[in-house]
C-alpha cells in the first residue's frame, strides 16, 4: 500500500500524468494534512484535482498545507478549484496555507487578487505555526477593489464600512468579509 493509501483509503485509485499529489499527515497542527503538488493544474486536470481535494475533505481534514515547490503552473481554473476548496474548509472552521510557492505562482495569485484570501508562507514550519496561532481565524481581505452594485464603478476599500460611489453617489456598505451591499 502506498503512503497516500495509508493516509486516505482510495486516494490513489486514479491518477493523472501531469499532476501528482503526495500526502503527509501533520500531527503538530489540528486536523491537518500536507499536500505536496508536483506538475501543473490546468483546464485538463482540474476535475481530477477537485476529486482529490474532495477526498481530503471527506476524510475529515480541515487544515491543509499545499507544498508547491514543484507546482509549475496554475490556470485560472486551477485557482478556482483552490477557491472552492477554501470556501468548503472555511464553512467548517478550516483553512489552507500555501508553502514553498515558486515566484511565478505567487505573482499569479497577486495579479488575480487571491493573495489577500490565501495565506502564503515560506515553508511547512511557518504553515504549522499559522495553524497553531490565532491569526488563522481571520484573513485580511482589505484593501479590496469593489464594484458599485448600481453603476459598476471601481472603488478601493481599505477597511469595512460605508463608502460613497464617486460615480453615482450611492452609499455602499462593505462588511468585514468584503461583501458589498447598498
Amino acid at each position: 500500500m502506498s503512503g497516500n493509501e495509508n493516509i486516505i483509503s482510495g486516494f490513489d485509485d486514479s491518477y493523472d500524468k501531469t499532476l501528482s499529489l503526495i500526502l503527509d499527515e501533520v500531527p503538530k497542527a489540528p486536523r491537518c494534512i500536507s499536500v505536496y503538488i508536483k506538475g501543473s493544474i490546468d483546464n485538463y486536470n482540474s476535475t481530477f484535482f477537485q476529486e482529490k481535494l474532495d477526498k481530503i475533505f471527506a476524510s475529515g481534514y480541515v487544515n491543509v498545507i499545499f507544498r508547491c515547490s514543484t507546482l509549475d503552473y496554475v490556470s485560472s481554473t486551477g485557482i478556482g478549484v483552490f477557491a472552492t476548496f477554501f470556501s468548503k474548509l472555511k464553512e467548517v472552521g478550516g483553512n489552507i496555507v500555501f508553502a514553498d510557492l515558486q515566484p511565478k505562482v505567487v505573482e499569479l495569485f497577486q495579479l488575480l487578487g487571491f493573495s489577500h484570501f490565501f495565506h502564503i508562507v515560506a515553508n511547512q514550519d511557518e504553515a504549522v505555526a499559522f495553524f497553531n496561532s490565532e491569526s488563522n481565524v481571520k484573513i485580511d481581505v482589505f484593501p479590496k477593489v469593489i464594484d458599485c452594485p448600481l453603476c459598476n464603478a471601481h472603488l478601493k476599500a481599505k477597511h469595512s464600512g460605508k463608502f460613497r460611489c464617486p460615480s453615482c453617489k450611492a452609499i455602499i456598505s462593505v462588511d468585514e468579509q468584503g461583501s458589498v451591499s447598498i
